[in-house]
């Protein structure tokens, strides 16, 4: 485990710790779930952290920090403030150590070391319901995010700049959050992540977490993370990929010890 891992780790205790006083699931996802089951921590070239929780548990989470400040930490989401989010999901910070993502310079942004956290939604059994809220979410990211939208991949549509420039309102981000939120049963088959229309998984596939050992710690997975691993990476997801897929080349400062306290300053050179 590197330096960077060690502080995502930190963090990552620091989420469990806090669900429980707040009662609060969660859940390892993507590349942080595939370590936690093919390397029992962190993926050895890994760089990052992926979390997920159901919206009911990311209102409990999100009230809680945020009525319990605490030194070095930042909670960001759309419906925490919008004007600092430009993106779906929300992250956990660390602010007291630094790193740089070579894209966060040109936006002038101190990240700290961060958690990713992902928010499900009911996905609506009737499909009618269902076209109501892929709408309403391809609204929402097209309307907020700061650096792409669904039609920053359109020749001819939206430039990252376009997007950048415009004013992005609380009250219309929380009335798309609200009825993403509501509009799908509580006992719907599938949820959604609040990413994307095609991030779908059967409810089926969550129900309690597990706890399993990660690092020196126990974190928690879904009970049938089986299929939510073949869902995301295909059935071969246990074997050692030949290319390794790396984040930290788009680090200015992942692990190395010596630069690891950096401030944004250095986006300004």
């Amino acid at each position: 485990m590197n330096i960077l891992q060690s502080k995502i780790l930190n963090l990552l205790v620091e989420i469990d710790s806090i669900t429980h006083k707040c009662d609060a699931k969660w859940y390892l996802m993507y590349g942080t779930l595939l370590g936690a089951i093919r390397h029992q921590g962190f993926i050895p070239w890994d760089d990052d952290a992926d979390v997920f929780m159901f919206h009911e548990d990311w209102i409990k989470f999100k009230n809680y920090v945020l009525s319990n400040p605490k030194e070095n930490r930042k909670l960001l989401a759309l419906d925490v403030d919008v004007s600092k989010c430009g993106q779906s999901m929300a992250r956990y910070h660390d602010t007291s150590l630094e790193e740089i993502l070579h894209l966060n310079t040109a936006y002038n942004e101190q990240n700290g070391v961060y958690i990713d956290i992902f928010v499900f939604d009911n996905y609506p059994n009737n499909e009618d319901q269902r076209r109501i809220y892929d709408q309403n979410l391809t609204d929402l990211l097209e309307y907020s995010h700061k650096r792409y939208s669904p039609s920053f991949f359109k020749e001819g549509k939206a430039t990252i700049y376009e997007n950048f420039r415009k004013v992005v309102k609380q009250d219309v981000v929380d009335n798309y959050i609200k009825t993403l939120s509501s509009i799908g049963e509580k006992d719907s088959d599938l949820v959604i992540q609040r990413y994307g229309i095609d991030h779908k998984y059967k409810r089926s596939f969550f129900g309690d977490p597990v706890y399993i050992d990660f690092e020196n710690v126990k974190l928690p997975i879904p009970q049938n993370y089986v299929e939510v691993l073949n869902l995301q990476y295909g059935a071969t997801w246990f074997e050692i990929p030949q290319n390794k897929a790396l984040h930290v080349q788009n680090y200015i400062c992942a692990n190395n010890p010596n630069k690891f306290q950096i401030t944004n300053s250095i986006s300004k050179k």
